[in-house]
């Protein structure tokens, strides 16, 4: 995630001629010394999307590969709608 950030920092920083991308570069730049930078998925935002997806998770294995499985918004949704999705098993991976 830090380096997509960084890539954006650079390209808004060589492109950033126009008035919109120089506070676009401002706001990357403020993001990148804040040590609280983390945007996660909200949950509602996955529930939208998934529920088109239902049928597609009937017995199959869900991997979550997250930082933190008690952070992640995706693993939240399966835990959640476990049976309802009828998911067959759920697994999480992180670094923590």
């Amino acid at each position: 995630m830090l380096q997509f950030k960084l890539i954006c920092v650079k390209i808004f920083t060589i492109f950033g001629k126009r008035k919109g991308d120089i506070v676009a570069t401002k706001l990357f730049d403020e993001a990148k010394r804040n040590k609280a930078d983390e945007f996660y998925t909200q949950l509602s935002d996955i529930e939208a999307e998934m529920r088109h997806y239902k049928d597609h998770f009937k017995d199959k294995v869900v991997l979550c590969n997250c930082d933190d499985p008690y952070e992640s918004n995706f693993f939240k949704y399966f835990a959640l709608n476990f049976n309802f999705l009828g998911v067959r098993k759920l697994i999480a991976t992180c670094y923590t």
